[in-house]
């Protein structure tokens, strides 16, 4: 594979934000739902960042020595990222 994949975050996120319910939401005071869509939409911008950032790298290091990431590489790395919160 000889391009890059690039995800606008930002796009990716309104994407996210558009597909996911909020649960309980006729129950739930409209600040709080406020506060559980932005977490949503910054979570989404954050994993999309990540994914360009670790695109970039394994691109830039490919050569005849490195193969492209296998798929579960992929998400195995973005699900172990952490942006400085401790799990």
């Amino acid at each position: 594979m000889s391009d890059k994949i690039q995800v606008d975050p930002e796009k990716f996120a309104y994407k996210v934000l558009g597909n996911l319910p909020v649960a309980d939401y006729e129950n739930k005071d409209p600040e709080s739902v406020s506060k559980e869509k932005l977490l949503q939409f910054l979570s989404a911008y954050f994993v999309a960042t990540r994914f360009n950032n670790y695109e970039l790298q394994r691109f830039d290091e490919m050569d005849d020595k490195h193969a492209y990431p296998s798929y579960q590489k992929v998400v195995e790395t973005i699900n172990n990222a952490t942006w400085g919160i401790r799990k």
